[in-house]
């Protein structure tokens, strides 16, 4: 009895909790201010109603799901990222929760139809881009905001999708993503909960500011969309490999996204269609013969010169080098943001590292500052070689 009584009030703390998330209102989370999340627009026009249960709204303050009762899982997931949604919040380290909320009559996936199937229960909003409360966090733990993803996926290409995503955000940006999933590799829960073949995401980053965010966009915001195989196949690879546009998901998905930008920027940051219905070539290189250009050289130490000529001169260029100042200045010529943590900028004639990481904003340039000890030769040339986190070399300085 003693063991009751002090269990007691830890197990009403998270029933009531469990109540504010997942409540019932009408058949559905209806919350008074979820629409921030879809401030950019609904892509595929989800209501409220049970007359439409493959395109279902359901509205939390932490996201909103357009849902498919007869798939289980979500069609999509849309969020608004913002720097107070990080916080001190622990991540939630309980089962995953059955959605209460949906209408009466509607199958309430549980965590046991999950259990030995081999797929991980991925989520669409992640738990890390809710931390700001507990309530917010173990929202993210619905299981209307989870479906079933391959474990080589959900922890490696989309997670890394994930932080690339928050990392912008610590960079003073404000980020719209919309995930979701399509197609089918089977069942489980006695076919009431569908495995996608794939999973996609699109993301709109804006510089964090007060005001209408849809008016705010233009030709040069930066927005990034991804196609993937919900599958083992990711295993070693990065989200760049599945990097497409948004009018490529659009043709694939039939949503419309961020419908409330007006029409024409939209036409503009969404790009062209899949190009021969090959989604993950829409962002890639164009290639001669279908023969693909050889990779750049792979750094074999910095006492190694590649030479000049070798180096694509991107995504990143090398802007100049200080040597008297010991400073490195580096140009960001993509069209995105790029996140240099890993890679290296070698003094060849030296043989050592000039120390490189944080994000390069596209279209800026930045000073990169050395060590304390003096690595590059003041009285004699000094070539330099800038190495991404993979090693592939991006860009070379011919003292």
């Amino acid at each position: 009895m003693n063991v009751f009584v002090l269990a007691l009030p830890r197990l009403t703390i998270f029933l009531l909790l469990l109540t504010l998330l997942a409540g019932c209102v009408s058949g559905s989370a209806q919350v008074t201010d979820a629409s921030r999340h879809l401030a950019l627009g609904n892509p595929s026009g989800a209501v409220v109603d049970v007359r439409q249960p493959t395109n279902y709204l359901l509205l939390r303050n932490q996201y909103v799901v357009g849902y498919h009762r007869d798939r289980g899982i979500p069609n999509w997931v849309s969020w608004h990222l913002q720097m107070s949604d990080f916080g001190p919040a622990e991540r939630y380290s309980g089962s995953f929760i059955t959605d209460q909320s949906l209408p009466e009559g509607w199958y309430q996936v549980t965590h046991a139809d999950y259990t030995s199937s081999g797929y991980d229960r991925g989520h669409m909003t992640p738990s890390a881009d809710r931390t700001a409360t507990e309530e917010d966090n173990i929202a993210t733990f619905i299981l209307t905001n989870i479906l079933p993803q391959a474990p080589d996926n959900n922890r490696g290409v989309w997670a890394q999708l994930e932080e690339y995503a928050r990392a912008v955000v610590r960079e003073g940006n404000e980020a719209y993503i919309i995930a979701g999933s399509a197609g089918s590799l089977g069942t489980l829960a006695q076919g009431r909960l569908t495995i996608p073949e794939h999973v996609w995401k699109v993301l709109l980053f804006l510089p964090e500011a007060e005001g209408d965010d849809a008016a705010r966009v233009t030709a040069d915001t930066m927005v990034l969309a991804v196609w993937m195989p919900n599958d083992n196949s990711v295993a070693n690879a990065s989200w760049q490999d599945y990097q497409t546009t948004i009018r490529c998901l659009e043709d694939l998905t039939g949503y419309d996204f961020f419908s409330t930008i007006e029409p024409t920027l939209q036409d503009l940051i969404e790009g062209q269609g899949c190009p021969d219905g090959k989604p993950y070539r829409a962002m890639l290189p164009l290639v001669v013969d279908d023969e693909p250009a050889p990779p750049p050289p792979v750094f074999a130490g910095c006492n190694v010169d590649p030479g000049p000529g070798v180096a694509p001169e991107r995504p990143v260029r090398i802007v100049t080098v200080d040597k008297i100042a010991e400073t490195v200045t580096l140009e960001n010529v993509s069209a995105t943001p790029i996140n240099l943590d890993g890679w290296r900028m070698c003094s060849i004639r030296g043989g050592q590292d000039h120390p490189i990481s944080g994000m390069l904003e596209s279209g800026t340039t930045r000073v990169f500052p050395g060590p304390d000890a003096n690595i590059w030769s003041n009285s004699s040339s000094d070539p330099g070689a800038l190495y991404d986190a993979e090693g592939y070399l991006i860009s070379y300085w011919p003292d």
